[in-house]
């Protein structure tokens, strides 16, 4: 790579303003997210049914644990949750004395959804208390030994185009490295208004 060189007229402010741009530009990494596709079916009245399949097209190692939320006033009475052969699960009811959101929380028993593959036949039935039809939730990805969120995100339908999975995150030593370039310039200022005005 070649180095930046800058002739005697150019002011340094510019360079400093140049410099913060290009670490900027390098400082940005491709980050992607989980994908949790739905379909909604009305099995009669208000009871419906959601048909999920989820999507490692990001994470470096297996997905063995998920959470989907169903939100309070809006989901009831969950039941039949339907899993593929390896997954465990839990169902967790919306809770108006808490009050609190509803689950369902599913664990691989062994395997898990592998870097670039999807596995489908997770299924739930409620009961909608809204009026139309149930649409997006909020879900996590969970490291299964700490307990951790590794990822998290909404539920897509099916049938739509996915959305834009690319998004630049910052690296932490280029914004480090902004951030003391910036105090260097805040400083060189200062002390070139303190001359000034002497």
């Amino acid at each position: 790579m070649g180095v930046l060189k800058f002739s005697p007229g150019v002011s340094r402010r510019p360079r400093l303003q140049i410099l913060v741009g290009l670490l900027g530009m390098l400082s940005c990494s491709p980050s992607f997210a989980t994908f949790i596709k739905y379909e909604a079916s009305q099995v009669g009245g208000s009871t419906w049914r959601y048909d999920y399949t989820i999507e490692n097209d990001s994470l470096g190692a297996p997905i063995d644990e998920f959470t989907i939320f169903f939100g309070l006033d809006q989901y009831a009475n969950l039941t039949g949750l339907g899993l593929p052969t390896g997954w465990d699960g839990f169902i967790a009811q919306p809770d108006p004395l808490l009050p609190d959101d509803g689950f369902i929380d599913v664990l691989a028993l062994s395997g898990g959804v592998l870097p670039g593959q999807s596995l489908g036949a997770f299924s739930i039935v409620f009961d909608w208390l809204l009026d139309g039809a149930p649409g997006s939730q909020r879900f996590d990805i969970i490291d299964p030994a700490s307990f951790t969120t590794i990822d998290s995100g909404f539920t897509s339908l099916a049938s739509s185009t996915p959305p834009v999975t690319e998004v630049p995150e910052p690296a932490p030593l280029a914004l480090f490295g902004a951030g003391l370039l910036a105090i260097v310039a805040l400083r060189r200022r200062a002390r070139a208004g303190t001359r000034a005005h002497a």
